[in-house]
């Protein structure tokens, strides 16, 4: 969306805004800090609780923070694709990569969403230097022309995406509660179909007798694709990204556990995440995962085993530290499970199958929902703020 395409005159935001520039040294400073992690990308709002400080505590490991004060605009210029802005409600500091805007010229709301806006992301976002870490500055965003109408045209478009929004953003909640009592069907289903097709009649044997531990390891993750533990999805033994296809292992632990398609693997670190994939290809993973390949029990009836709550529960267990919970081999090892005939093995997992695949097509209807839900948020922020609506006709 260009300039000529706004309908509303504009000025330049530095004449509308003006930029705070107070800085102070975290651990010298007790006010709340607010960091970008805290900020919901193109919502507005303030994830979670921040980091608050009293008498006698600090951000210790802020070096260097904005001041803010209550009714500032904070924007972030660091991924500025992210949109993460947010209204002050309290006097704080902030990460040095939060821009604190107080409006002068223009209604705060009105100015945060601007802010969230699809033409002003879009201009900030097209203005950024650095590869990895990619930020703009206050000399270009200054510069950008934002859209001012009049002050009670400016409250008339705050009230109306209020109210709009807010309706949208209660159906992504309640969406998102969708996708979260979908997840623990996932993980019930897997539970329920373990148990209930055992009885007393069923073999048992221990873990280390009908698979073989693979211990072989290679230096510096050579010529292979890496996994690591933030890689598995708990509780559903689903890979979180496409690792398969190119050689990914830079950046990564100096050692890999190496693995071969159709090894089950088992993170030992923070067990009670059941973090259990089957391999899919040949690479090399955190040495956090426990590598097994089969030898007397079908590969994903194992799998379904390492994600069932019994499972993760009796090996959950046995950890040991505090900080850093992991359980180790031996005791693993000699875990007791039930080992029906192969056949019924092959009917319990293709049961297991058949009940995820219509949560799986469910969530997925369900993500793309609130996909578009978001991307209509977004559209009717940019087409509020930038007059390609005309909200005075929608609320009369």
């Amino acid at each position: 969306m260009s300039l000529q395409s706004l309908r509303y005159s504009s000025k330049k935001l530095r004449h509308v805004v003006w930029q705070r520039r107070s800085h102070t040294q975290g651990y010298d400073d007790f006010r709340p800090y607010v960091g970008l992690e805290h900020l919901e990308p193109w919502t507005g709002r303030l994830l979670g609780d921040v980091v608050k400080c009293s008498d006698g505590d600090s951000v210790n490991d802020v070096s260097l923070s904005n001041i803010f004060e209550s009714g500032d605009v904070l924007f972030g210029k660091l991924r500025p694709y992210l949109a993460k802005a947010w209204i002050a409600e309290f006097q704080g500091q902030s990460s040095a990569e939060l821009l604190a805007m107080k409006p002068i010229g223009i209604e705060p709301r009105f100015l945060l969403y601007v802010c969230l806006s699809r033409y002003f992301v879009d201009l900030v976002n097209g203005s950024t230097f650095g590869s990895k870490m990619p930020r703009s500055d206050w000399d270009f965003i200054g510069n950008i022309h934002v859209p001012i109408p009049e002050r009670c045209k400016q409250q008339l478009i705050v009230d109306f995406l209020d109210r709009e929004t807010a309706q949208i953003d209660a159906l992504i909640s309640a969406k998102e509660l969708m996708l979260d009592l979908l997840f623990e069907k996932h993980r019930a289903c897997i539970t329920y179909f373990m148990t209930r097709n055992f009885d007393s009649n069923t073999s048992a044997k221990r873990l280390k007798y009908v698979v073989r531990l693979c211990r072989s390891r290679t230096q510096d993750c050579e010529g292979g694709s890496y996994v690591s533990l933030k890689d598995i999805q708990p509780w559903t033994g689903q890979l979180l990204r496409n690792v398969g296809d190119s050689n990914d292992c830079t950046s990564v632990m100096s050692v890999g556990n190496n693995f071969e398609s159709g090894d089950v693997l088992f993170g030992k670190l923070r067990p009670y995440l059941a973090k259990a994939w089957i391999a899919e290809f040949q690479g090399q993973s955190s040495t956090e995962f426990i590598v097994m390949r089969p030898t007397e029990v079908e590969p994903r009836f194992l799998l379904y085993t390492c994600l069932s709550q019994y499972f993760v529960g009796l090996v959950n267990s046995a950890t040991f530290g505090s900080k850093m919970p992991r359980v180790d081999w031996t005791f693993m090892g000699n875990i007791r499970i039930p080992i029906p005939e192969w056949n019924e093995q092959q009917n319990i997992v293709s049961q297991i199958d058949q009940e995820i695949m219509g949560i799986e097509r469910l969530r997925v209807k369900t993500e793309h929902s609130i996909n578009l839900l978001k991307e209509r948020r977004t559209a009717l922020v940019t087409a509020a703020v930038t007059g390609q609506i005309h909200v005075e006709e929608m609320v009369s």
